[in-house]
């Protein structure tokens, strides 16, 4: 009788087992799966996009002006941006602090600084001098430091802050801006997007960096992210959904974390220009990267660049 109990114990016990190993195994091949298909996924594209087109992330110009580029890019701010509602908010803010805001005020802040973004990323990448008017830089990067301190609610540092813009305001006539600025050449635009994706090689290539060097790798893929999101617009051309739809759902990866660290600088936690880090891993952020990098060209007309990948 014990002996029968005892049988009937280790087949029990062995049930259990290989109920647990069948589990272990399924998650090990589910794991597996979604990890193989994770960069497809976060590619977006599809194996035949890329072996019938290795270089599946093309700047294509078609013998169009970068005038056009630059155009929408002020339009989209003017007619978009909502200006005169955050210039409004930001004078309650400047005059109450962070508590007088609503979260619908917060999300205009937010709104008019993206359309800013993308005009200085354009005008970078445009303007004769790849600047673009000093004034309106210094406005869009006092705007994107308000934005950081209300996102680390630093009332204070806020309220100073939302002086500094509201001065930009008014030196700015953003009615007129665009007549100050000269465009430059295809050619010249060309150059300056090789540079731009050779700094961002370059630091990638490292195997630490600083905090403001990880910052510069997003600013510049931004370059190639404006030219994407503002070229169907300007030029009909209704070819780059993909292409936008990739860049920008890594920008707004990489800017989760840009906030994290950014957080870390301002508590004191961090220093942008000394504290080193690797190339963080989350988000599968590096392999993207180095997938965007690896997969661009720039052409003109079916003139392809012959320079690197370029």
């Amino acid at each position: 009788m014990k002996g029968w109990r005892h049988q009937a114990c280790i087949k029990k016990a062995m049930a259990r087992l290989q109920w647990i190993f069948l589990c272990l195994l399924i998650l090990t091949v589910w794991n597996g799966q979604a990890h193989a298909q994770a960069p497809q996924c976060d590619a977006i594209f599809t194996q035949d996009q890329i072996n019938q087109q290795p270089d599946i992330f093309v700047v294509d110009f078609q013998d169009q002006k970068p005038e056009k580029l630059l155009a929408v890019a002020f339009a989209n701010l003017l007619e978009k941006g909502q200006l005169e509602e955050s210039r409004q908010i930001v004078e309650i803010l400047a005059d109450q602090g962070l508590t007088s805001l609503t979260s619908s005020q917060f999300e205009t802040l937010k709104k008019t600084r993206k359309y800013a973004s993308v005009l200085r990323a354009a005008l970078q990448m445009t303007a004769e001098d790849h600047a673009g008017p000093q004034r309106f830089a210094d406005f869009v990067a006092d705007f994107g430091h308000l934005n950081d301190m209300i996102d680390a609610k630093k009332s204070d540092e806020s309220k100073a802050l939302a002086l500094l813009v509201l001065k930009g305001y008014r030196k700015i006539d953003f009615s007129q801006l665009s007549g100050e600025v000269k465009t430059a050449s295809v050619k010249s635009v060309k150059k300056y997007l090789r540079d731009v994706r050779k700094e961002a090689t370059e630091i990638m290539e490292l195997k630490k960096m600083t905090l403001d060097q990880y910052h510069e790798v997003r600013k510049d893929l931004k370059e190639f992210l404006a030219f994407y999101q503002l070229a169907d617009q300007a030029y009909g051309f209704e070819k780059y959904a993909d292409e936008y739809k990739y860049l920008s759902s890594l920008n707004d990866d990489l800017g989760k974390l840009n906030d994290e660290f950014t957080a870390e600088v301002i508590n004191g936690k961090a220093d942008k220009n000394k504290t080193k880090i690797e190339f963080p891993k989350k988000y599968n952020l590096k392999k993207r990267v180095h997938y965007f990098l690896s997969h661009s060209s720039i052409r003109k007309s079916s003139e392809e660049v012959s320079e690197g990948n370029f």
